[in-house]
């Protein structure tokens, strides 16, 4: 934080003590003699007043200016930590295409829009030529609320503030991650006040919306807090700050950890963001490193709230969140060159050098900013902080980090390995950045469904297809094209249907597929571009056995296999067949509800069999956790007959909370509803399914699964896997449990 710290004697200068700033972070964040941050109290009329996020006022004059640069420049930052060898193919990394957003409190006014007439003399075009760096593509101040009209007013505290001010915070933070990475854009979210930290909250989540943003730097903090209260008055009531907005592209949320030592503060504490301590970085001739070791002002600690993220384990084992997770040079004594012009009260100048975890959490932006661009020009979006910076990070392997192995913050030691100091330690750029770009990013495709063994001449089936990580997951920002040929094609035959699909979140689904040849051992061969192409299983086109009966061949989504037996209710075909695949078919379309098994046609009977590979391999389920309703429900009546015949699968998840097209209030049959007609099942799993009853006046009664559910007054919930209501049930070589009849409380 900006709190300004005088350091005499570092760096003569002119026969006058030059300055070396330590942005001080604690007394950014609390006034002495309280223990909570507004933000986060009860909103309570009787609530004592708490502190804001900022040193209380003065007027002293800093009256340590140098007119000339002090402190270590970019070129040297960037050498020490090999950010000037970070290259895409022939492309400098330099976080071009990305935008940095920094939150700070109040408005300096020597940092102008790139856009105005006047920013060639602004703090930061000042900057930029003293260094040789260009101007970024944007510079943009926005309020607290997104606009770029109606900016607060400067830092009540006074230009020049001996306990330091926003202003000399904007300064750094603005200066240092464009320093890092000079061809991103920046934008300047400035909260209100810091007398309220709402403000601070407020600023954060605009800065997160704003389009293009792919980091967020907060250079301030508080120490930890905890309410009895209600949320949002807790830390992980609040940590949800800090998460990328739904549907923007990813955002990495970075945090100063303190100045303070041992313990550090919040946001750096919360799972959701990347938190960075602060070392000693001795830099000798031709930018080389020298040594660099923990700074004593390092903040790091156990934290009294927040429980170990998954991503932590294996590096510690307190149970909580420990910070920070990685470092950057921060000690005053070697700090950085900072041009502020607005504290510059004495005439003296309007060049410090500064230091403190502050100068690490815009530099690491400017970092993440990198990597980055180097995942757009992969094809891939930026990355989300909590779901892939944070796991990246530690599953780095360790030549990404320099290690820092001495020095303490006063807690704790630096060591071998993690440490409660400086983390897992200082990036290694040129190995850190490609391990980011590459993180949770498809590298191949996989084939996730493949064609059936067997597929009638002329019948439609389809292929599923998905974009990989090297760890086999699916990398759900991967929306390329990809393409499906004839591969091992036996007689010549010509291929139908949809040949070239857009992926959606890493999933492409062929569907429509049909060749008219008979023959064995064909395959196809699927590609994208940029990935080695892959092979499908062989299947055979066959005859087909039985004239006059349907098949059907759906690839797993909700769309899919709904349209699919509604073919095969309504047509002509008095026996039809959908044969699924060996994978996950999720009901994800909640307006839709069950899917109902009824014979639509103008046959007197109907005949449905739904073969899978496996009650272990093939499953029938809800596919997203808004899903109310039962999985099927299967009507018969004397003038339309149904038979259906469920094989070598598993229904899963349903949560029937009514009686479906019998009507009632009661929950029947979470996994199947049967009203009439004849099922059978052979092996099959009935499993996870719930029948849950409303609110009401009536008890629970048993049924198939673990029922009798809860007794009491509630509307009836029968049937937790199965409710028969009409009709003929036949069971063999299947199971039901794990399923449940809940009557309403």
């Amino acid at each position: 934080m900006s709190s300004s710290t005088r350091w005499r004697g570092a760096r003569p200068r002119r026969r006058r003590s030059v300055p070396v700033v330590l942005e001080d972070l604690e007394s950014r964040v609390v006034l002495s003699g309280f223990k909570l941050p507004i933000i986060l109290h009860d909103p309570n009329p009787q609530a004592p007043d708490l502190p804001k996020a900022h040193p209380s006022s003065g007027s002293a004059p800093l009256d340590f200016g140098s007119p000339t640069p002090v402190g270590y420049t970019p070129a040297q930052i960037r050498a020490a930590y090999g950010i000037n060898n970070v290259v895409f193919g022939s492309i400098a990394g330099d976080g071009s295409g990305q935008t940095i957003a920094i939150v700070d409190a109040y408005d300096d006014p020597a940092f102008v829009n790139s856009t105005a007439s006047n920013f060639s003399t602004s703090d930061l075009a000042q900057f930029d030529k003293t260094f040789g760096l260009p101007d970024p593509p944007s510079f943009t101040k926005y309020n607290e609320t997104g606009q770029t009209t109606n900016l607060p007013g400067t830092d009540p505290a006074g230009a020049g503030n001996l306990s330091g001010n926003w202003e000399m915070e904007i300064a750094l933070d603005v200066e240092w991650a464009h320093a890092i990475a000079p061809g991103a854009s920046i934008d300047l979210v400035e909260a209100n006040t810091d007398t309220n930290n709402n403000d601070l909250w407020t600023a954060v989540q605009t800065a997160a919306s704003l389009p293009g943003v792919s980091v967020v730097s907060m250079s301030w903090g508080t120490p930890e807090f905890n309410s009895a209260s209600s949320a949002p008055t807790t830390e992980p009531a609040t940590d949800p700050t800090f998460t990328t907005p739904s549907g923007h592209q990813g955002v990495t949320f970075i945090a100063a950890t303190g100045d303070s030592g041992s313990p550090g503060y919040y946001p750096a504490y919360s799972p959701n963001v990347l938190a960075t301590g602060g070392t000693t970085l001795q830099i000798g001739a031709n930018n080389k490193v020298i040594s660099e070791t923990a700074w004593s002002g390092s903040g790091g600690g156990t934290s009294q709230y927040e429980s170990e993220p998954a991503y932590q384990q294996g590096f510690q084992s307190t149970g909580k969140r420990t910070i920070p997770d990685v470092a950057w040079n921060a000690d005053p004594n070697t700090g950085v060159a900072m041009y502020d012009s607005y504290d510059n009260t004495d005439g003296m100048g309007d060049w410090y050098a500064i230091g403190g975890t502050s100068a690490a959490a815009p530099s690491w932006a400017g970092l993440i900013a990198i990597a980055d661009q180097g995942r757009a020009l992969a094809g891939v979006s930026s990355l989300d902080g909590p779901s892939q910076t944070l796991p990246a990070i530690y599953d780095a392997p360790s030549g990404d980090f320099h290690d820092i192995t001495q020095g303490s913050n006063g807690g704790f030691s630096a060591g071998p390995g993690y440490d409660e100091v400086t983390g897992r330690g200082t990036p290694n750029a040129p190995l850190l950045i490609p391990d980011l770009v590459s993180y949770g990013a498809a590298t191949g495709l996989a084939v996730t469904a493949q064609p059936p063994a067997q597929v009638i001449a002329g019948a439609s089936f389809g292929v599923v297809v998905a974009a990989v990580d090297p760890a086999g997951q699916v990398d759900p920002s991967f929306n390329g094209s990809v393409t499906l040929a004839m591969g091992n094609d036996p007689t010549g035959a010509s291929l139908g249907g949809t040949l070239t699909v857009t992926a959606s979140r890493g999933v492409a689904v062929f569907q429509g597929l049909s060749i008219g040849d008979l023959g064995k051992g064909y395959t196809f061969t699927i590609g994208s571009h940029g990935f080695s192409s892959v092979n499908t299983d062989s299947f055979s086109i066959i005859a087909n056995p039985t004239p006059g009966q349907g098949t059907f061949y759906p690839v797993p989504t909700d769309a899919s296999l709904r349209a699919a037996i509604d073919a095969a209710d309504s047509n002509g075909d008095a026996v039809n067949t959908i044969v699924l695949a060996a994978t996950s078919y999720g009901l994800t379309d909640t307006t839709a509800g069950a899917i109902v098994i009824q014979n639509t046609s103008t046959l007197p009977n109907k005949t449905l069999n739904l073969v899978g590979q496996g009650a272990g391999a093939t499953t029938i389920q809800a596919g997203t956790s808004a899903w109310q309703d039962r999985i099927f429900e299967v009507e018969a009546s004397a003038q339309s007959g149904i038979s259906v015949v469920f094989q070598d699968l598993a229904i899963a998840g349903g949560i029937a909370t009514g009686g479906g097209n019998l009507g009632g209030s009661a929950a029947l049959g979470g996994g199947i509803l049967i009203d009439g007609g004849t099922v059978a099942m052979t092996g099959v799993a009935v499993r996870d399914n719930v029948a849950e009853g409303a609110v009401g006046a009536a008890g629970a009664a048993g049924g198939k699964g673990q029922a009798p559910g809860a007794g009491g007054a509630g509307k009836a919930a029968r049937g937790g896997g199965i409710y028969l209501a009409g009709g003929k049930l036949i069971l063999k070589s299947s199971t039901i449990g794990h399923d449940t009849a809940v009557g309403g409380a």
